[in-house]
């Protein structure tokens, strides 16, 4: 359901090894970028800005404008 709204979607799969399966599957083609890496971390840019630093494992970082969050099993996730 993000996909119309977002010039970019990319999920992060917290290195959820079945969350990944589950979004290349549900994505099937879409315009969509999967991020399997594990999250050590978010960080908020500043207190005056709405960017959040992602932080992975393996020491690289990605500023993203926003974050959304979705808590379930990977079996309900649905990339439309």
């Amino acid at each position: 359901m993000l996909a119309p709204l977002a010039k970019d979607l990319i999920v992060y799969c917290n290195g959820d090894e079945s969350v990944t399966a589950a979004i290349k599957t549900a994505a099937n083609g879409r315009r969509v970028t999967i991020e399997p890496r594990k999250i050590a971390s978010l960080e908020r840019k500043s207190p005056h800005h709405p960017e959040i630093i992602v932080h992975f494992d393996d020491g690289e970082t990605k500023t993203e404008a926003f974050l959304v969050s979705i808590v379930g099993p990977s079996e309900h996730l649905h990339v439309i």
